[in-house]
């Protein structure tokens, strides 16, 4: 397929609803796909594109990228409204169903309104080709929600994703505060993946979506540190074995306070596929200060190295908050962060294959656009949302995954 690539989203052949609606910047979708195979298609919505119609446009788009280049979805992620989510949803499963297209993958929604207001923000997918055998993961025990695949990449290794996994008490009646549904949700996590022969120390990256974050961050971190410890990654011999992440404050349709997606990794040789757990020289390791995640993660195979960068904010080398409440420089800081960690092994900003910026302000979303078009980076995959930031002062925080050719 290439590097990188931009596809035009035609709601029909012609392109008249396009016009109509005004979805020419929505149909503009990005693809990335050179490593091991991973295809990346990022859609973002522009502002005041109706839902429906941008919903249309996105996976007529991601449709005829499946079959022209028979590709499987392993992982969806979603960010909008929850306002608009029952027509999103219905719109996405009829066009893929018009297109003879599976509906029912595993699907995350994320409550991230794009700046201009309610509304759809954009859409992430991970896609692979249909040769590494992908398979949806057998249903979990009765109350648990979460969904997943597998694959299998010939010569690297495996693949486990698991989306919406949460900590609701399975009967309704089960302890249901924040800290047991932090617990509850690693743990169906650890059995999940058990239940398919992968072990919980090779989960390489996940994402916490908090109801009301800054209202418990602290109460989240101490419950995760004490799964993660029960686990064996807090103490190993050679340090910390943690995954990447991303920690965003968002609501979720379970109504549960944390909901997660987890991604795993087996090598078939770990000596051929080495896993490198990533520190930022220029931020205090999180983990030192409680948060227990490693700045990115990175997979070396095949010539190329892919990176999973961690939610990146304005925290500095001392773990105090850069800039506090001034959303320009914290969006210059967390670029440098994030362009700092890529080049730790030759990378840079132009190589990120898939991003999502969170901003806690919808003005800053302008802030982030000038500083990418002052680096010339206007292009970047990206699709930016509304969401808390793990900290009050915090404004900004972005997430990537990278390839890295070398």
């Amino acid at each position: 397929m290439g590097d990188t690539s931009e596809r035009a989203c035609r709601p029909d052949p012609g392109g008249r609803q396009a016009r109509r609606h005004g979805l020419s910047a929505a149909s503009r979708v990005t693809v990335r796909s050179d490593f091991l195979g991973q295809t990346f298609i990022t859609a973002a919505v522009p502002a005041a594109a109706p839902p429906t119609a941008a919903t249309e446009a996105i996976y007529q788009c991601v449709g005829e990228l499946l079959r022209q280049h028979e590709l499987v979805v392993v992982y969806e992620r979603v960010l909008g409204s929850l306002a608009v989510r029952e027509g999103v949803l219905r719109t996405r499963r009829q066009t893929l169903r018009d297109a003879g297209l599976p509906t029912d993958g595993p699907l995350t929604w994320f409550d991230g309104a794009p700046p201009a207001g309610a509304g759809l923000a954009g859409v992430h997918i991970r896609a692979v080709p249909r040769g590494y055998a992908a398979a949806r993961l057998p249903n979990g025990p009765v109350g648990d929600r979460s969904a997943g695949f597998g694959w299998h990449v010939p010569g690297v290794g495996r693949f486990v994703s698991l989306q919406n996994v949460d900590g609701l008490p399975p009967d309704g009646a089960g302890d249901a505060s924040h800290a047991a549904q932090v617990e509850r949700a690693l743990g169906r996590v650890a059995a999940r993946l058990e239940a398919v022969g992968v072990a919980f120390e090779n989960v390489v990256r996940t994402w916490y979506y908090l109801a009301d974050i800054t209202a418990w961050y602290a109460e989240f971190n101490a419950a995760r540190n004490r799964s993660y410890a029960r686990h064996g990654l807090l103490s190993t011999a050679a340090g910390p074995r943690l995954p990447a992440s991303t920690g965003v404050g968002g609501r979720n349709p379970a109504g549960a306070a944390v909901v997660a997606d987890v991604l795993a990794f087996v090598p078939d040789a770990p000596d051929r596929t080495p896993v490198e757990r990533m520190e930022n020289p220029s931020q205090f390791p999180a983990w030192k200060y409680g948060a227990a995640f490693a700045r990115g993660v990175a997979l070396h195979a095949a010539g190329s190295t892919f990176i999973e960068v961690s939610g990146t904010a304005a925290v500095g080398a001392d773990g105090q908050s850069l800039h506090p409440g001034d959303g320009p420089a914290q969006v210059e800081v967390t670029l440098d962060l994030v362009a700092t960690l890529l080049a730790q092994r030759g990378g840079r900003l132009d190589q990120i294959a898939a991003a999502t910026a969170y901003v806690r302000r919808p003005q800053d979303q302008q802030h982030l656009r000038t500083a990418l078009c002052r680096r010339g980076r206007e292009s970047l995959p990206l699709v930016c949302a509304v969401a808390d930031i793990c900290r009050p002062e915090l404004l900004f925080e972005l997430e990537a995954q990278a390839i890295l050719s070398t």
